[in-house]
């Protein structure tokens, strides 16, 4: 009979620890069975006929988003102000650079050529008549129901030209990462549409 004193803890058996070490085992090969998938936030160009807006040339200023958004696994909300965190999804770069991307993407694909759309990382140059557009993001995530809210306030300022504005858009897709990252890009697809009405003449 083994005894134990006040402030040891009592000795654990081999065969116990022998089940421990098969299970933590299981659990590692479990989630090395699951491969991470990564993901980016698709552009979603119009298949309108380009505008004419009222500056030669347009810039996305880098995107001011919520604290919590800037890791990287996939993210969706729960009920009230619960947010799930995917184990095994992630984007490829911070929310926040892949939503400039798109939003320049999709402008460009807006605009009549006359005008140009300046991606991420491009110098304006000698473009004096140029808008810059600044979004702050307040909720962009999908509820792991096929539905994605897009919450935002924009602002374009340029030589001549201003406007800002709010959205709250909703988009449904099917429930999926595949889906629903698609669904978001949607969102900002008719975000870049609203900015750009805001430009014509």
């Amino acid at each position: 009979m083994t005894s134990t004193s006040p402030g040891f803890a009592r000795p654990v058996a081999p065969y116990r620890l022998r089940i421990a070490s098969w299970a933590a085992m299981l659990m590692l090969a479990s989630c090395a069975s699951t491969p991470t998938r990564y993901f980016a936030l698709p552009a979603r160009p119009a298949h309108t006929p380009r505008v004419r807006v009222g500056v030669c040339a347009i810039a996305v200023a880098p995107i001011v988003m919520p604290p919590g958004y800037r890791r990287l696994a996939f993210t969706y909300s729960g009920a009230g102000s619960v947010v799930h965190v995917a184990r095994h999804a992630r984007w490829i770069a911070p929310l926040g650079a892949l939503m400039r991307l798109a939003l320049a993407r999709d402008m460009a694909a807006r605009v009549a050529p006359s005008s140009t759309v300046r991606m991420p990382g491009q110098s304006l140059g000698a473009d004096t008549n140029a808008a810059i557009v600044r979004v702050v993001v307040q909720r962009f995530l999908p509820d792991g129901h096929g539905r994605v809210l897009l919450r935002a306030r924009w602002s374009v300022k340029g030589p001549g030209r201003g406007g800002q504005g709010a959205v709250r858009l909703t988009v449904k897709a099917p429930a999926g990462y595949p889906p629903e990252t698609r669904a978001m890009g949607q969102a900002v697809a008719r975000l870049a549409r609203r900015i750009v009405d805001a430009l014509r003449p």
